[in-house]
């Protein structure tokens, strides 16, 4: 659980924006990112991160704390309609004073889901009555235990608000945000499955203008190689935003083996000169 005063992250257009749902009476107003990244046995890891805006929050005090119960409803399912992963959790979250108007509350739910290409739908709510839900969308979840070179989303985080994952020795940071103002760093990471211990791999970043024209190059585009560790093999790079002009971009990532074997994936964010409505 994360407070933070902010001012400078947003949902984006192709953010998860949460609606208010006919089963709430009163709109939560959370702003919702969902990466796969990590695994449980043969099933990945799918986090589900969001923020939500102070003034829309009730909470209670107990023993010198305000307790803000979160309740997560997701379900993935295949194109039957069958549900191959769900859950129904409650998270109470502490909080040293109340969160204020123009604050945030920032918090995560994991759950396990099998390899596969599946519709999924998810609600959060605080108590009965105040929740969002988001529009149905898709999932591609990877099989990180396939043996073949697979890679994990590109992950974007915000050291500001400090939401983190701790992977190991890695602190990963998260964020529910894809637009930001003002801001100077993003984090990226990412994790690569199928790389023998030991044999050398190669890394490239590209970052592009998402209105880009066929045979326009990259913005910025940086290689770099690496020797793979046992099982799992992480990558982390800071993303310096402050020579980025306001627009949307897309960041590719492709990593290389040395048999030639390569996968890639992609994420966006964008850069906006003023503030805007998270929502």
């Amino acid at each position: 659980m994360v407070v933070a005063a902010l001012a400078g992250g947003r949902a984006g257009a192709g953010a998860l924006r949460a609606q208010a749902s006919g089963a709430f009476a009163h709109p939560l107003g959370a702003v919702i990112n969902v990466a796969t990244v990590g695994r449980d046995g043969a099933k990945a890891l799918v986090h589900i991160v969001y923020g939500i805006p102070g003034e829309n929050l009730s909470g209670a005090e107990d023993g010198g704390y305000w307790r803000y119960p979160v309740t997560l409803r997701f379900a993935a399912y295949d194109s039957s309609g069958q549900v191959v992963a769900s859950a129904d959790t409650t998270a109470v979250l502490a909080t040293p004073a109340r969160v204020a108007v123009g604050s945030m509350l920032f918090g995560r739910f994991v759950v396990a889901v099998p390899p596969g290409r599946w519709a999924y739908r998810l609600a959060l709510a605080e108590g009965d009555s105040t929740g969002t839900e988001t529009p149905g969308d898709s999932l591609v979840v990877p099989a990180f235990d396939s043996g073949g070179l697979v890679m994990s989303d590109a992950v974007l985080g915000w050291r500001r608000i400090s939401l983190t994952w701790l992977r190991g020795a890695d602190t990963v940071y998260l964020s529910p945000f894809h637009a930001y103002f003002g801001v100077a760093e993003l984090e990226l990471y990412y994790e690569v499955y199928g790389l023998p211990a030991g044999s050398s791999y190669q890394t490239e970043i590209r970052v592009l203008d998402r209105r880009r024209k066929p045979g326009d190059p990259p913005l910025v585009e940086v290689r770099f190689g690496g020797m793979a560790a046992a099982g799992v093999t992480s990558g982390r790079r800071t993303i310096d935003l402050t020579d980025f002009r306001p627009g949307a971009y897309w960041l590719e990532l492709i990593v290389t083996d040395r048999a030639g074997r390569h996968v890639e994936r992609r994420t966006w964010f964008e850069v906006t000169p003023t503030p805007r409505s998270r929502a």
